[in-house]
C-alpha cells in the first residue's frame, strides 16, 4: 500500500472507491486533508541498495590497498 490519509494533521482511516479512487468519512466543516504516499517497500529496497554499494566500495579498496601493498619481486641479471 504506502498510503495515508490526514485530516487535520491525524491519520485517518480510507477505503478504496470505483476501484481506483480513495474516499473517506470527513465531519461537517473546513479541515485540511492530506493524502501522502510512502511506500516502505521503496525506503527497504533504497537501503539495500545503499548497503551493496558501500560493500562494492569498500571491497574494491580492499583489493587495491592489498595489490599496492604485495611486494614486488625485482629480477637482476648479471652478464659476464
Amino acid at each position: 500500500k504506502g498510503w495515508k490519509m490526514l485530516i487535520d494533521g491525524v491519520e485517518k482511516p480510507y477505503f478504496r472507491a470505483d476501484y481506483l479512487l480513495r474516499a473517506a468519512q470527513i465531519p461537517v466543516g473546513n479541515h485540511k486533508i492530506e493524502f501522502i504516499f510512502h511506500p516502505n517497500s521503496y525506503y527497504t529496497g533504497e537501503g539495500i541498495s545503499l548497503a551493496g554499494s558501500i560493500l562494492l566500495v569498500l571491497a574494491l579498496g580492499g583489493y587495491v590497498f592489498a595489490e599496492s601493498r604485495k611486494k614486488k619481486v625485482v629480477v637482476k641479471t648479471v652478464v659476464d
